[in-house]
């Protein structure tokens, strides 16, 4: 199975774990024009296959399908610094257990722009409710990762009705806030100097050099969704996400400290975000939800959501499954993909279920 091994997200914080920042391997047999050639050309095929764009109020949404149209709908949304593509890993298992899946790219990411005035994750809940007009799915199964999982939640908040059940992957269960402000202000400021340093921006003269740079030799497969990530800046200079700093009010240590303790003055797509309290979106709740909650990432103080998780399942303990990743970081759907693929098709499996049983009656 082809895995992400050098994408590990972690959102809302927005940082990209490289478990190789550049692959410390003999590279001199690597043809590296070979690789860009052929994952050049599988990315191009995958989005003759699989991509699309609609025009809604907010933005031109690019999006990615896969599987029969007539099947129960699964929404994905990825988490910042990643795409549509995020999903790849688990998606042909999703299909085959009988659903019709859509992911899309999220402001700023893969072929998405930015809009030209300030948008939250509710327009981002607004886009997708005009997509799923568009492919005429009257309801769906909704989920994402970290940010993504905001989104979902955010989504359900909007349009309760149009919602079959919720995935939260570390991220839509727990207001980001809380577990940070009870943080020492020189621990927060230290976890975040730790966390910008693997996500300093790296430039490149061309989009062949940005690949070759994160192209990892030991996997087999072509990597082609690099290239959802590459772009280039207004100098000519190439990189991944480069416009992605500033809307998700990441450009300096002080910036992402700063949207911790003071987070009405960040942009608008993280106040949304770091402010909602789902304890409150969930409080009438009606459909299943699942919570994805990886243990790893709980020490350092910033990711450190299980009590609150708990909390909140104990508030609808028919309705939520709440299950922990003991070995896992943030990036389960990419440290844990198996698992990971297992208990989503348990939870979509039980809500099919429990379509047909309403049918029947």
């Amino acid at each position: 199975m082809h895995i992400k091994l050098l994408l590990l997200l972690f959102t809302l914080l927005n940082v990209v774990v490289s478990n190789a920042q550049k692959p410390e391997i003999d590279s001199i047999n690597v043809n590296y024009e070979q690789a860009f050639n052929r994952a050049l050309d599988e990315y191009e095929k995958f989005e003759v296959e699989h991509g699309h764009f609609i025009e809604t109020p907010n933005v031109k949404l690019h999006y990615s399908t896969w599987g029969d149209s007539n099947n129960t709908p699964f929404i994905w949304i990825h988490g910042t610094y990643q795409n549509s593509t995020e999903i790849i890993d688990v998606v042909d298992s999703i299909v085959a257990s009988g659903f019709y899946v859509t992911a899309i790219d999220v402001y700023g990411h893969g072929l998405t722009e930015i809009p030209n005035h300030e948008v939250s994750i509710y327009h981002v809940a607004d886009d997708i409710n005009c997509l799923m007009n568009k492919l005429n799915l009257e309801k769906a199964v909704i989920g994402g990762t970290s940010r993504g999982g905001s989104i979902a939640t955010a989504f359900y908040d909007a349009y309760p009705n149009k919602v079959l059940g919720i995935i939260n992957s570390d991220g839509g269960s727990v207001n980001w806030l809380r577990p940070r402000q009870k943080m020492a202000d020189a621990e927060l400021r230290s976890a975040y100097e730790k966390l910008y340093r693997k996500t300093e921006t790296r430039l490149f003269d061309s989009k062949f050099e940005t690949f070759k740079y994160y192209y990892n030799p030991e996997d087999s497969t072509s990597q082609y969704w690099w290239f959802a990530l590459i772009e280039e800046n207004e100098s000519n200079k190439w990189g991944l996400n480069l416009a992605l700093k500033a809307l998700v009010t990441e450009t300096t240590i002080e910036s992402g400290v700063n949207k911790i303790l003071r987070p009405t003055t960040c942009s608008l797509l993280d106040a949304s975000t770091s402010m909602m309290l789902p304890e409150v979106v969930y409080r009438n709740l009606s459909v299943p939800v699942l919570i994805l909650d990886p243990q790893k990432d709980d020490k350092d103080g910033l990711f450190d959501f299980t009590e609150y998780n708990k909390k909140l399942a104990a508030q609808h303990p028919e309705l939520i499954t709440h299950i922990l990743y003991e070995n896992s970081g943030h990036g389960v759907i990419f440290e844990q993909p198996e698992r990971f693929t297992h208990d989503v098709l348990g939870f979509l499996d039980q809500i099919k279920k429990d379509i047909t049983m309403y049918k029947r009656h």
